[in-house]
């Protein structure tokens, strides 16, 4: 008599740390397992806590006298976040950037079922690495730093794995539409200094590899806002944030011949160091000397308007609500 064929392998399901032999629960979910403590997870999360008191004596599946709860997360990101219950040491402040896969898990997970303070660790994180007013960004990138030289700096963002594009399809996915502006000129700044390498595994239009999943490629709607954005804000640089270099520094306003020239000299300068990002820059106090305080306070203005009124188009040039709408998102 044939014997019954056993499970395939695909379904059988494997242990995973966290895995504590005196655990008193079993969470599956990718056919991966994680044996823990209710106490902990209801202590730390209102959901669990609300699962557990409903389904006490509901129980279909159990193994080693331990219930067996069957969530739909990613294994990768459960892990994480249990690791991160059990084991205080993890809350630490990480040395250096905030590690990528962290953020996403502790944002996932900490919205789902409610893990307040690892969602609290997510959040502070997002706010540094895709502020939403033009103050935050300058604070960040003041004009002797070069945005794309410099960014990520508080998340350990890969552009090597895409992963910029990764971030915008995760904001879209949690609906932090209020970050999601700067995300999509982050990933057209990077882009546009870049438009010339066709090796380069994150340009906004190669085709990302064998290896690489679906979220690290951004959809076409953002492909579209992207170049959109590369082309408006191109034109917008002189229009708004340097107009004031086709001011007019003629020599009878000030009486100083040198400012004239200084101005002129800037603007060479500016000519070919000027990318994308420089539309949010603030003004350089090492462009000051020569021009005189007259000059100097109408340039400085006109710097601080310019890259404001680029600022609060930000949303609309990419296809997003206003500030105001955005920022009033729950």
């Amino acid at each position: 008599m044939a014997s019954n064929p056993g499970p395939a392998e695909s379904d059988i399901s494997k242990h995973s740390e966290p895995w504590f032999e005196d655990g008193n629960i079993i969470l599956e979910t990718e056919h991966t397992q994680f044996k823990v403590y209710k106490g902990i997870l209801a202590a730390n999360s209102s959901v669990f806590g609300d699962m557990f008191a409903f389904n006490q004596g509901d129980v279909d599946q159990m193994e080693d006298n331990c219930p067996i709860v069957q969530l739909y997360d990613r294994a990768d990101d459960l892990r994480v976040v249990l690791n991160t219950l059990h084991d205080s040491k993890l809350l630490k402040e990480h040395q250096g950037k905030f590690p990528f896969h962290l953020l996403v898990a502790y944002l996932r997970l900490g919205r789902k079922y409610m893990i307040t303070h690892l969602l609290e660790i997510a959040m502070a994180k997002l706010a540094l690495e895709f502020p939403t007013t033009l103050q935050d960004h300058q604070a960040h990138f003041p004009p002797e730093i070069v945005l794309i030289q410099s960014w990520p700096r508080f998340i350990d963002i890969r552009t090597e794995n895409r992963e910029h594009f990764t971030m915008v399809n995760i904001l879209r996915e949690q609906n932090l539409q209020r970050h999601i502006p700067y995300a999509l000129f982050i990933c057209a700044a990077l882009d546009f200094q870049e438009t010339e390498d066709s090796k380069s595994p994150w340009t906004l239009y190669s085709q990302p590899g064998s290896s690489y999943h679906d979220n690290q490629s951004l959809s076409f709607q953002d492909l579209q806002a992207c170049t959109r954005g590369q082309k408006i804000i191109s034109r917008l640089i002189y229009n708004e944030t340097f107009s004031w270099t086709l001011l007019d520094a003629n020599v009878s306003e000030c009486g100083i011949n040198r400012c004239h020239f200084a101005k002129a000299f800037l603007l060479s300068d500016l000519a070919w160091k000027t990318r994308l990002s420089s539309a949010l820059s603030a003004w350089d106090s090492n462009w000051e000397e020569d021009i005189c305080e007259g000059h100097l306070a109408a340039f400085r203005r006109r710097q601080d308007e310019g890259s404001q009124n680029i600022w609060n188009r930000l949303p609309a040039i990419f296809g997003m609500p206003p500030w105001e709408e955005l920022l009033n998102e729950a």
